[in-house]
């Protein structure tokens, strides 16, 4: 009995598939933030109402967010955790200021002292910010040049009491369930014991600020 064909069209008549688009993939909080700092968030000059500035940063769709609800605040705390790992990492007032409000930006504007302590301390990063203009943090002396605070003999100290202190003052901030959280989204161990939990998420904290700082 002969076999009845699947298609009387020919390949011409055959109706042809439509190819599948992809949906475009969002960026993560990381990129984003990178984004927003290379605008310049605390740019001197700009114009008050300019989208790009920190206080003026809008929600927007990311990856971990797809719906954009409430990332306005989430791009303005990864903005402050990069100015305190910066700062950790032994950056002076002047560097803070290229970076983040460009190059010439004057010592009374953009990023300025009075607004680095406010930001750091809004956003839970208190620790690195000075006791005074005679003392830092960590407690050592506030003396000598900035090249010699980055490049002195105790500057690899303090960088790493700094951030040893930025991962422990976050580590405080963060709930038991937060820690959890947050090592399952970076595919690491969570174990159940309180205490334990609270050391895993300090390391992990501490490697990614560490890793920040690196690449400023």
């Amino acid at each position: 009995m002969p076999r009845k064909s699947r298609s009387t069209q020919s390949p011409q008549e055959q109706p042809t598939r439509k190819p599948r688009s992809r949906k475009p993939s969002l960026p993560s909080l990381a990129q984003v933030v990178a984004e927003c700092i290379s605008a310049l968030p605390f740019a001197f000059g700009a114009d008050p109402t300019a989208p790009t500035l920190f206080p003026n940063l809008a929600d927007r769709p990311l990856a971990e967010q797809p719906d954009g609800a409430g990332t306005g605040d989430l791009l303005r705390a990864g903005i402050a955790a990069q100015i305190a790992a910066d700062r950790a990492a032994g950056l002076s007032g002047a560097d803070l200021r290229a970076k983040y409000s460009g190059p010439g930006c004057p010592t009374n504007a953009g990023l300025s002292g009075p607004m680095r302590r406010k930001v750091l301390r809004q956003y839970g990063h208190g620790s690195i910010v000075a006791r005074s203009y005679v003392q830092y943090a960590d407690g050592a002396p506030r003396a000598g040049s900035a090249h010699a605070r980055q490049h002195g003999p105790h500057a690899a100290q303090r960088v790493a009491a700094a951030l040893d202190a930025l991962a422990q003052e976050q580590t405080d901030a963060a709930d038991f369930r937060e820690q959890g959280k947050a090592l399952r989204a970076a595919s690491l161990p969570v174990p159940r014991d309180a205490g334990k939990r609270a050391d895993a998420f300090r390391a992990m904290r501490r490697d990614a600020l560490a890793q920040a700082a690196a690449t400023r």
